[in-house]
């Protein structure tokens, strides 16, 4: 028997179920070499989440911002696959705009070159090139800390948000 939900997971689940409507695209390999076709056919939708994607209509903007963001991925065999994980993770900074496209494909692209200097750093025999891929994943990994700062900031329009609340302490229990 099943035991019943708790609040917190159904609260879980159902962000799971609103953030999993989103869909981003996918895609299957186009007629030519790394070319690309989308599994959607509905042109209008496909246009609207290459807008949400990218932060841009421009369609040349577009693609040019794809190929960018593609080719920071290592396995450039599986070009179909990696533009998938791409939009994916697009679809999770939600750029709303052609500079936070252009941010959002740099953060992808650092974040890639981080964790592959982290792996290579894992297979290296010497020392000296375990500290370099070490500290080469460590400066990435502050450069994307500082991307996101710059994105929160380019958001909120560099204004910062105080909440001030008012706490009340009442006589209750004491002597």
């Amino acid at each position: 028997m099943k035991a019943e939900r708790t609040e917190i997971e159904k609260a879980m689940i159902a962000r799971f179920f609103k953030r999993d409507e989103r869909k981003p695209l996918k895609f299957k390999k186009g007629p030519g070499k790394n070319e690309l076709a989308s599994q959607e056919t509905d042109q209008t939708l496909i246009s609207a989440k290459f807008m949400e994607a990218l932060g841009t209509p421009d369609r040349q903007l577009q693609s040019y911002l794809l190929n960018q963001l593609i080719n920071t991925f290592r396995d450039i065999e599986h070009y179909d696959q990696n533009a998938d994980i791409a939009f994916a993770l697009l679809d999770g900074i939600q750029p709303r705009d052609e500079i936070e496209g252009m941010l959002a494909i740099q953060m992808i692209g650092v974040h890639n070159l981080a964790m592959e200097n982290l792996r290579k750093a894992k297979t290296e025999n010497f020392l000296e090139w375990v500290k370099l891929r070490t500290n080469q994943a460590c400066k990435l990994s502050r450069i994307f800390t500082e991307q996101m700062e710059a994105l929160k900031k380019y958001r909120t329009g560099g204004q910062q948000k105080m909440v001030v609340e008012h706490v009340h302490v009442n006589e209750v229990g004491r002597p």
